[in-house]
């Protein structure tokens, strides 16, 4: 299976280009500078798992930016430079962002916070008009017995 893909956003150049850097020797990563680029760089497919925001300063905006990310069924964990701006606090406790992260992050925090958030997450769900493998008969057989099979083609 695919390691599941992780999306950074922020408007700081180093700060994305360090956690993408971090980040896309375990994971495919899309970075974008805001959530408009992010959703051109997806297109329609449901690619990435998880979503790191770095609030900027219109902490309302980022926290409707937020929102439309978990829509598109991603976890999002916001990134935020001390104070933890209110409105990202509230969305947090109600449950609509899944997660605070405080910046500067360590590398190895980092890596480890995204193999936490992705190994509790359940496996994505099949996209549109692909159905799950199923195995034929004679797969199923071989897979039971692979010697009944195997001698037919001696």
């Amino acid at each position: 299976m695919p390691a599941a893909s992780v999306c950074i956003i922020s408007p700081d150049i180093v700060d994305l280009a360090v956690m993408a850097g971090v980040l896309s020797g375990k994971y495919p990563v899309v970075a974008a500078r805001d959530c408009d680029e992010a959703l051109r760089l997806m297109g329609s497919r449901r690619i990435c798992r998880l979503a790191y925001y770095e609030v900027g300063q219109d902490a309302d905006e980022a926290v409707a930016d937020m929102y439309v990310l978990g829509r598109r069924g991603m976890e999002v964990i916001a990134l935020f430079h001390p104070p933890c701006p209110v409105v990202v606090r509230q969305a947090t406790a109600k449950g609509r962002i899944q997660g605070l992260c405080q910046l500067p992050i360590l590398p190895e925090s980092l890596l480890a916070q995204t193999r936490e958030t992705l190994c509790r997450l359940r496996p994505a769900p099949n996209p549109p008009g692909q159905e799950p493998c199923i195995l034929t008969q004679e797969e199923i057989d071989f897979l039971r017995d692979p010697l009944t099979l195997s001698t037919g083609f001696e």
